[in-house]
C-alpha cells in the first residue's frame, strides 16, 4: 500500500464536520494528511481512497453486509464504477 516499510499499519480518519474535513492516513507514531484542497473534491478522493481500502481489505470491490443483523440474508454491496446509491437504513 505505501512504498515505506514504516508505513505499513494505516489507518484512515476524518473530520466529519463543516469547518474541517481533512482525510488523514495515520499509524501510531505520525499523521499523514492525505489532501489539503476544494471540501467537494476532499469528500470524493476520501471515498475513492474507501473504495480502495474495500478492495485491499476483502480482494473484491464486492461485500456482503447484514443489514438486519446476522440471521437474516446478507445484502451484496458493489464498489466498482459507476457508483451506485445504497440506502442502508
Amino acid at each position: 500500500m505505501t512504498r515505506d516499510d514504516d508505513h505499513d499499519e494505516l489507518f484512515l480518519a476524518t473530520s466529519t464536520s463543516i469547518e474541517v474535513y481533512y482525510p488523514a492516513a495515520f499509524n501510531f507514531s505520525k499523521r499523514y494528511n492525505l489532501n489539503k484542497g476544494n471540501i467537494y473534491s476532499l469528500r470524493f478522493k476520501s471515498l475513492l481512497y474507501f473504495f480502495c481500502l474495500v478492495k485491499h481489505f476483502f480482494g473484491t470491490y464486492k461485500i456482503k453486509y447484514h443489514i438486519h443483523g446476522p440471521d437474516h440474508e446478507p445484502v451484496e454491496i458493489d464498489f466498482t464504477p459507476p457508483y451506485k446509491r445504497i440506502y442502508l437504513l
